[in-house]
């Protein structure tokens, strides 16, 4: 399997993993921070331990790739901080197969407002371009 396609692939699917998982126990407890902590500090090592210069841009491509959940971890709870102190609550994630929205109305309810679609939008193409985003510097 190539290489540049686990590069992009495997941190997209983390990252909708644990876009869809926002709200279940695990996903707010320590465990969580624990997983996207040791892959950050993994892609350190592996650029720490390896010659840049020898890298070539599938490699550097899985290297940011293991930095992403991390990102869009912070990226999270710092929505979820705005969230709260908009709303005084969480963020009701505003796509379709969240547990936030009734999939039957297309507005989702009349709970959901406006800056939970809107911050759903954007959490939705981090995770979608997030792993991209190396590929502008390649």
């Amino acid at each position: 399997m190539n290489l540049s396609l686990i590069g992009i692939i495997g941190p997209m699917l983390l990252n909708f993993f644990l876009l869809f998982n926002r709200k279940k126990k695990w996903a707010q407890s320590v465990y969580k921070w624990y997983l996207v902590l040791g892959l950050l500090i993994a892609s350190l090592l592996i650029l720490a331990y390896s010659d840049i210069k020898l890298l070539d841009g599938r490699e550097k491509l899985a290297i940011w790739g293991l930095t992403t959940p991390f990102i869009f971890s912070l990226l999270n709870n710092l929505f979820k901080i705005i969230s709260i102190q908009i709303h005084n609550r969480d963020l009701h994630l505003w796509l379709r197969g969240s547990n936030d929205i009734d999939d039957s109305k297309l507005s989702g309810g009349k709970h959901v407002k406006g800056s939970d679609r809107i911050l759903s939008i954007i959490l939705l193409f981090t995770v979608i371009f997030l792993p991209l985003f190396i590929l502008v510097f390649k």
